[in-house]
């Protein structure tokens, strides 16, 4: 399509749907913006969060503040500062959990996030967070991993109740039998293995004690107490002892990895990991599932996924969780394929479980879960996937320091080659910092239409003055008049919308209007969900 029909078109379209728009526009869209007084840092850009969200925003740091800096410099009248600090971009990668404290704190500018914030007063509903903005710029997945050395001997196949029964400890359906005499040695070694309905299969139990111990034990139990003897064969050939214990990389369970490895593979299953309150802490009812909080059995904290992905390359008996982009791209690390729970929803345990067939953590297969398209390279849904989320504290004005904060998302998010407007230097971006990290970036007209939800997967009711930009996983209508929404507020009310401003260039115009209508028809033409 040519450049002129494309702006006729775009012309039309802005003309219709601006009348339906303000017909519809709710005072939710009019935003009320309360200034924050400028960045934490004078000329410095802190971001404080996500490991899984790390590596993206360090490769987009090292030609950002260039990029900003030439901008700035291309328009005096937005008033805004260079980052010209010694450190112009500062990036922790902590953890989720650390996102909102930190902007709640006034330490950091921007959190990350790779998961939703939490109801009640710590993070959706906390002080000063009324005003709280999510914008989501990629997509990622969990996927369970060991290391490629046992690949020759262990499953690299799994079931999502195999898996956590791995990690957990004690039945999560019926009550132990009453401890008998003798040494405690785990499960029996004769069948039925960890049967939900059956307490007898569990031998000695006692709280926190595993459902397995050994590497053996947990091979009796997959193979039904049959381990075929190339399973030996090649862990003798290893040097491998099976009797030797399980050990588990486990992430912080304030983190988004760890948020989505108990939403999709442990509450599904019956059980609720590490959900729990008070010190000493003690076991609680997660409100959302109605499940009762359980130890997870014996493991080694990991406060990122750099962390995980180091612990499990250097041991040599390891099962762990970690960002799928971060797995994608290490040889040392073997993907398990995942056989997903057919028999209910994501979230909420179902009995009798049906499993689907083995689906791996792929870009493609990731793609499909979130747009029911099944694309090319697809081979099925892996449905463990979740949003990477930009935190900012409060909507962006289109001038001033805090400017710096909307461009950075706008960056971060886009996926088409970026040049500064003459006057200018020639700074370019080919926008391909989620790709680089095997992350998948969002199409850039999916912005709104989506389910407000938190951490444990619940719809969640924004206050009026929270984020109104949930991606849906598809384009349609929603994202007609949530993209006339922002135009019109950004020229009549001064608020910045990065979502708006394809070619993250600080300022939302008719170019924006000419790409939004040219990629909405390139989405219905073909194939191109993300």
């Amino acid at each position: 399509m040519n450049k002129s029909l494309t702006k006729s078109i775009a012309m039309i379209v802005l003309a219709i749907f601006t009348v339906s728009a303000l017909a519809t526009l709710s005072l939710g869209h009019a935003y009320t913006y309360t200034p924050v007084t400028g960045l934490v840092a004078q000329n410095t850009l802190t971001i404080a969060g996500s490991s899984t969200v790390y590596p993206v925003a360090v490769e987009a740091a090292t030609t950002f503040a260039s990029y900003w800096n030439a901008l700035v410099t291309a328009n005096p009248s937005w008033d805004a500062t260079s980052l010209t600090a010694a450190t112009p971009i500062a990036i922790t990668g902590a953890g989720s959990g650390t996102a909102i404290p930190a902007l709640i704190a006034g330490t950091a500018d921007i959190g990350e996030m790779s998961r939703p914030p939490k109801s009640g007063s710590s993070e959706w509903g906390a002080t000063g967070m009324q005003d709280l903005q999510i914008w989501a710029v990629g997509i990622d997945s969990v996927g369970i991993c060991i290391p490629t050395i046992m690949a020759t001997w262990f499953p690299t196949t799994l079931t999502t109740q195999q898996v956590a029964e791995l990690f957990m400890t004690l039945p999560p359906t019926t009550a132990a039998p009453a401890a008998s005499p003798g040494t405690n040695t785990g499960l029996k070694d004769t069948a039925p293995y960890c049967d939900f309905t059956n307490a007898t299969s569990y031998y000695e139990w006692a709280p926190n004690t595993p459902y397995f111990t050994t590497w053996e034990s947990f091979l009796n139990y997959y193979y039904n107490n049959n381990i075929p003897s190339w399973v030996t064969g090649n862990a003798t050939a290893a040097g491998v002892n099976l009797n030797s214990n399980i050990n588990r990389a486990v992430r912080d369970p304030t983190s988004g990895t760890f948020d989505c490895f108990d939403n999709y593979f442990i509450i599904p299953n019956g059980f609720e990991a590490e959900y729990k309150t008070g010190s000493p802490a003690v076991q609680t009812t997660d409100p959302i599932s109605g499940l009762t909080s359980q130890d997870m059995a014996t493991y080694s904290f990991c406060e990122t996924n750099q962390i995980v992905q180091s612990t499990m390359e250097n041991g040599q008996l390891w099962i762990g969780f970690i960002s799928a982009g971060i797995l994608a791209g290490d040889p040392k690390l073997t993907a398990i394929d995942i056989q997903f729970n057919t028999s209910g929803t994501a979230n909420t345990y179902n009995p009798p479980q049906t499993w689907g067939s083995a689906v791996a953590p792929t870009v493609p297969n990731i793609k499909y879960a979130v747009s029911n398209i099944k694309g090319t390279g697809a081979t099925g849904q892996y449905q463990a996937w979740r949003w990477l989320w930009e935190v900012t504290p409060g909507q962006i004005p289109d001038s001033g320091a805090l400017l710096v904060t909307g461009v950075w998302i706008a960056y971060m998010r886009a996926s088409n080659p970026m040049t500064l407007p003459s006057g200018g230097t020639n700074a370019t971006n080919t926008g391909s910092f989620l790709s680089d990290n095997q992350y998948i970036p969002l199409d850039p007209d999916d912005m709104s239409g989506g389910q407000v939800i938190n951490s444990n997967l619940a719809a969640y009711t924004p206050l009026p003055g929270q984020t109104l930009s949930i991606p849906a996983g598809k384009v349609n209508f929603n994202d007609i008049t949530y993209f006339v929404g922002a135009y019109i507020n950004y020229h009549v009310n001064g608020i910045y919308n990065p979502y708006c401003d394809f070619k993250a260039v600080g300022t939302i115009n008719f170019n924006d209007i000419t790409i939004f209508v040219g990629d909405y028809i390139a989405y219905f033409t073909g194939y191109n969900p993300y």
